[in-house]
């Protein structure tokens, strides 16, 4: 079990954001005392960002724990009390919450220091492209882990419920290729479009390496997409197929059907939807608008990834 219930995780999260807004609101009208001057809607962002670190910051410490429990019982095949039956997630699934858990930590801090450093009206800075690559990366990889956690949790359910051997897993050996290429794809766009981030202002065609950027931004938000897409029709169909001969295990698969498939179809709309916002070439977006999108951006992503991990958890 972890170590707060889902009730306590959200009251901490609702508490959490009663003093991250009042920190911000202080930060903002106490501009020389912290040499922070921020506006409005980038004093709430710097705050979502902060919420959100925090209460990911917890949920990462109790995924960490678990990593270190499967850790120790590797090798050990340990069942549940319920009819002595293993009611286990697989040790694979743990880790890859616990990357992921710690890749939206990481993404959460990126970003509030981007505000600081950016937005910041005392005095602002310019990020290296490097830092704006290291942001993408560990963002795009939070969904990797996830994606691949659910895979994996799914496969070895229906692995223990139907046994290793039989007929009925064999379409899901198949489809084990294609989840591992589909994961693979996914994995290799991120690096090389992090790796063109990097070196985009030492570019000798800006212009060029702009194209270069939005065609791969293209790419990776369709194969989030399709793998979102994919967790969901998977999850739907083992659930359906579990709730014939294993109520449990279909209770277990149920909370990917039920609150985790959702939110990543969530994440794959906004996704679609700031790129089709940030690039519309009919008209030019204004800066009012960017940071309305940023603030949006913090929302979704931190909500949705809150909830995402106290399931998942």
């Amino acid at each position: 079990m972890i170590p707060l219930s889902i009730r306590s995780q959200i009251t901490l999260f609702l508490c959490l954001g009663l003093v991250a807004l009042g920190e911000a609101r202080l930060t903002h009208s106490t501009k020389k005392a912290f040499q922070l001057i921020l506006d409005p809607i980038h004093t709430a962002t710097f705050a979502f960002y902060i919420i959100f670190g925090v209460t990911t910051a917890f949920q990462t410490l109790s995924a960490f724990f678990k990593s270190v429990s499967a850790l120790r019982k590797l090798g050990r095949r340990e069942q549940a009390t319920a009819g002595g039956r293993d009611y286990s997630t697989g040790s694979i699934y743990v880790h890859l919450v616990f990357l992921g858990a710690c890749s939206a930590l990481v993404y959460d801090v990126l970003s509030t220091v981007w505000i600081v450093y950016t937005q910041n009206q005392f005095v602002t800075r310019v990020v290296p492209d490097a830092f704006m690559a290291g942001k993408f990366l560990v963002q795009e990889s939070a969904d990797l882990f996830i994606c691949f956690a659910m895979l994996a949790l799914l496969y070895h359910r229906q692995r223990i419920a139907y046994g290793p051997k039989a007929d009925e897993l064999r379409p899901y050996r198949y489809k084990l290729f294609l989840d591992a290429a589909l994961l693979a794809s996914y994995l290799a766009l991120i690096i090389v479009y992090a790796s063109l981030r990097s070196v985009y202002s030492s570019s000798d065609s800006i212009r060029n390496a702009y194209y270069q950027l939005l065609t791969a931004d293209r790419v990776v938000i369709g194969l989030f997409s399709v793998l979102a897409i994919n967790v969901t029709a998977s999850s739907v169909y083992a659930w359906l197929r579990l709730k014939r001969i294993s109520p449990p295990d279909a209770a277990m698969v149920g909370q990917i059907v039920k609150f985790i498939s959702p939110l990543l179809l969530v994440r794959a709309i906004f996704k679609i939807v700031e790129y089709v916002l940030l690039y519309n070439q009919i008209s030019i977006i204004s800066q009012h608008e960017l940071d309305s999108i940023r603030l949006a951006r913090a929302i979704v992503m931190g909500l949705t990834y809150f909830v995402i991990l106290i399931y998942a958890l």
